[in-house]
């Protein structure tokens, strides 16, 4: 009887057990799931955090290099970055190629402080390497990017004494000015490394590039030094284009119809030197629109027998415009060489 009479609640009761246990179990996975969200929710508030450093970031080595806060800035967009110039959006194809590396170099800074706070970004131990990051811009920018590698450089050293920075660059100039910021930073004047001929080579920062532009021709006319074949070329215009514009400040073209400068020349010889200077300048224009936006001065089309005249012509037409300041930069015996080469009379057209 009493069995009968307790049933019912019995099986209820073992029913709302069974419930009880699978509503239990489900609200023990609704809250592995709660924790799966907050971590992600934890994850996606530290990636805006970093998206956030990142973009104060960029923005503020921008200005660093303008040296304008409204020259070029980024902003949030849908899921990207948006880029304004003057505070007008702009597309990065309407930028110029120098103002995008740029953008690119303050990127390349930002990425370095993924996952770190504020206060942590220069902490950690670095090795540093950047390729040539100056010598494609104008002078105003090359001014810029070098104040920024030099805050960078200033900021990453004082946060841990075993960083490293290795910076690479063709550009002497600028060689010239990293010099400098490593001297300041570091009081080091130890100098920089060159790499000539695949060999490296320690360099004490006494650096005279024209003398070495006089010097190479000078040598290559003498028939030394052949590896310099494939650059004489520019070397050769190089160093004419600095004569004539730290001297004269004008183009190397334009000196020789000038009769005060062409009048320092024996009259008989006058003819070969203007014709000279037209195939220097005709022989290195490029109809490669590849090669005349780099400004590449190698496209010679001189042999190189041509070339070795064209070499001796060229010292031969400084040293007679103004003999001390070729007999000043050349070795003494090119005094002798000189006048043999004159004595040649391979500088005169026509007997």
């Amino acid at each position: 009887m009493a069995f009968n009479e307790f049933e019912s609640h019995i099986r209820e009761y073992v029913a709302l057990t069974t419930e009880k246990n699978r509503i239990k179990e489900e609200l023990n996975g609704k809250k592995g799931e709660e924790e799966q969200e907050r971590i992600a929710l934890k994850e996606l508030l530290a990636q805006k955090q970093q998206v956030t450093i990142a973009l104060r970031f960029i923005n503020q080595a921008l200005s660093y290099v303008f040296f304008d806060k409204n020259r070029l800035q980024l902003k949030k967009g849908d899921g990207c970055y948006t880029l304004c110039s003057r505070k007008k959006e702009v597309k990065p194809t309407k930028i110029s190629v120098g103002e995008r590396n740029i953008i690119a170099l303050c990127y390349f800074f930002a990425t370095m402080f993924v996952n770190k706070e504020e206060k942590d970004k220069y902490k950690e131990a670095s090795l540093i390497i950047i390729d040539d990051p100056v010598s494609s811009f104008d002078f105003e920018n090359r001014v810029g990017v070098v104040s920024l590698l030099r805050w960078m450089a200033d900021q990453f050293l004082k946060g841990n004494e075993n960083t490293k920075i290795l910076i690479m660059t063709h550009d002497l100039q600028t060689v010239f000015n990293l010099q400098k910021v490593r001297e300041e930073l570091e009081n080091n004047k130890d100098g920089y490394i060159e790499l000539i001929d695949k060999k490296i080579s320690p360099q004490n920062g006494l650096h005279n590039e024209y003398k070495n532009l006089i010097v190479s021709v000078y040598e290559f006319a003498c028939g030394n030094h052949e590896e310099q074949s494939s650059v004489i070329g520019n070397q050769m215009r190089k160093l004419m284009e600095a004569y004539s514009s730290f001297v004269y400040a004008r183009s190397f073209m334009s000196i020789v119809h000038d009769d005060e400068v062409i009048g320092n020349i024996q009259g008989d010889k006058q003819l070969y030197y203007k014709n000279l200077m037209t195939r220097l300048v005709l022989n290195g224009e490029s109809h490669e629109l590849e090669a005349a936006n780099a400004m590449d001065l190698t496209g010679f089309k001189f042999t190189r027998e041509e070339k070795l005249v064209v070499a001796k012509s060229i010292i031969m037409f400084l040293y007679y415009i103004n003999p001390k300041h070729v007999t000043s930069y050349l070795p003494k015996e090119a005094v002798g060489v000189i006048n043999q080469w004159k004595d040649e009379g391979f500088d005169v057209l026509n007997d």
